[in-house]
């Protein structure tokens, strides 16, 4: 090795080790930014972070409800649905409706390997105990159970409030925490949303002090039930609200369990407007009727169905089930009528299901509750009333339900003859009867021309001009009904 190499290669190594010093001074500030950075990324996913609220099961009515009464941007609502609950461990609470939920064993497990992980768990009505995976304990679970028991903006967005501070630890953009605004189970209510009252003289005072009370004009009692007015999206109860104190009506709104019967004792409406599920009364229906029918009191139950207003439009079937039960069947025990669909649901901005009035529908029924009111000042004789009856084509016998149709019928013509309706030309006996309705009121099928005529002729038919039924057909049926009618018949008069 000579003199002039041996200074080069000191400087070569040095240089290398300066150029290994500084890659290890690179690395190590890249591992302490990284360091930091991801210290500031679990800082600002522990206390800064949006906090995301699963809802599971729930109806969409209900969650646009809690959208709408979200209280900032520092919380954010995702419905889960039921095949992606593998995903519930991502969210630091969940909450879950147990009415009518049902959990293969795989779904259930993912929800409980959620709660090993961190998420906090409530269970909201579980019908199944199995299924309760519920891990909030002591006033949590109480903060939790009444917010959703009671309901309504208010406590809503105290529930999301609760969700960010309480169950998720963020206190950054949050409110103080605030107990929930408990409310009885049976009060009146109006447009304010949280605005309830126990006493039929507390709503009065109230509807009086605004300017709303109408002295000499009918009482209108509209009872709601499922949906209502806390626990779902307002929008056509409000608007049935504002259509009946359109026709300058004094309306009661009327949410109760137990105390539905005793509110109308108070109020004595003209007519009671029953948005039904279920009966009118719990334990208390022979009261109920017994008390409706001495005072001439109408019922009229307008629907809200529980389908898209779409699909429901093109389904000829329109409602089944258990659903037609309590919506139609129950509420007819207690004297109900008029079950005319009013609402139905829409998807909203949100990208929710809510219900809203059917356009035009509403009105019509405010229509129908105004020739209701003037049929209880009318007396009896000057009433027309049109009766539906069952009947096979041509000679067919009157036949339903094992149950003779004419002298049925021939019963509630003589019934209504003696309450002073103008009945004329009744025969005495049920044969005579069931002649004169199979002369005067047969039903003929298109391939049946000549009996047609033969009727048309000598039969004493009603006859609508063809432009007068035509009318009614474009006010009162849909468009795809009314195509199939012309399908079916050709245009009127057929």
């Amino acid at each position: 090795m000579t003199a002039r190499t041996e200074p080069a290669r000191e400087r070569t190594v040095r240089t290398r080790l300066a150029d290994l010093w500084s890659h290890r001074k690179r690395i190590a500030a890249a591992v302490l930014a990284a360091a930091v950075l991801w210290g500031g990324f679990a800082a600002y996913q522990r206390h800064l972070a949006v906090t995301r609220v699963a809802f599971v099961n729930f109806p969409g009515f209900q969650l646009a409800r809690i959208e709408r009464a979200r209280p900032h941007g520092a919380v954010r609502i995702e419905p889960l649905d039921m095949a992606a609950l593998d995903r519930a461990a991502d969210y630091p609470v969940v909450y879950i409706f147990g009415r009518g939920l049902q959990l293969e064993e795989a779904q259930l497990e993912h929800l409980r390997e959620a709660g090993r992980r961190g998420a906090r768990l409530f269970v909201q009505g579980a019908t199944n105990p199995a299924l309760d995976v519920t891990n909030l304990r002591g006033t949590q679970l109480d903060a939790v159970n009444g917010y959703l028991d009671f309901g309504g903006a208010e406590n809503y967005a105290r529930l999301l409030n609760f969700s960010r501070v309480e169950l998720d630890g963020k206190a950054f953009r949050a409110d103080p925490v605030q107990p929930p605004v408990e409310r009885s189970m049976d009060v009146l209510f109006h447009l304010d949303d949280d605005l309830t009252f126990e006493t039929v003289d507390g709503f009065d005072a109230y509807y009086d002090a605004q300017g709303l009370a109408k002295p000499d004009a009918p009482n209108i009692a509209l009872i709601t039930s499922v949906p209502g007015p806390f626990n779902a999206n307002r929008d056509h109860v409000d608007a049935f609200i504002q259509a009946l104190e359109g026709r300058e009506w004094n309306v009661y709104p009327i949410a109760a369990v137990e105390k539905r019967l005793d509110f109308l004792k108070e109020i004595e409406p003209d007519l009671v407007v029953l948005m039904p599920h279920g009966r009118l009364t719990l334990g208390r229906a022979d009261e109920a009727i017994a008390w409706l029918r001495e005072r001439d009191i109408p019922m009229l139950t307008p629907l809200s169905v529980f389908q898209n207003h779409d699909e429901w439009v093109t389904d000829q079937q329109g409602m089944a089930g258990a659903l037609l039960t309590m919506s139609v069947v129950l509420p007819e025990l207690d004297g109900g009528i008029a079950p005319y669909a009013v609402a139905a649901q829409f998807t909203d901005a949100d990208g929710y299901e809510i219900f809203d009035v059917v356009p035009g529908r509403l009105d019509t029924f405010c229509d129908l509750v105004e020739r209701w009111l003037a049929l209880k000042a009318k007396p009896n004789r000057d009433k027309r009333v049109a009766i539906y009856y069952y009947k096979g084509p041509g000679k067919n016998a009157m036949h339903a339900g094992s149950m003779e149709v004419a002298p049925s019928l021939l019963n509630l013509l003589r019934s209504l003859r003696d309450a002073g309706y103008t009945v004329e030309g009744l025969p005495e006996t049920d044969d005579e009867f069931r002649e004169l309705v199979q002369a005067k009121g047969p039903v003929l099928g298109p391939y049946a021309r000549g009996a047609f005529e033969e009727y048309v002729a000598t039969g004493d038919p009603a006859l609508v001009p063809a432009a007068e039924y035509a009318a009614w057909m474009a006010a009162d049926l849909e468009p795809g009904m009314r195509d199939a009618v012309v399908e079916q018949y050709g245009p009127a008069p057929g």
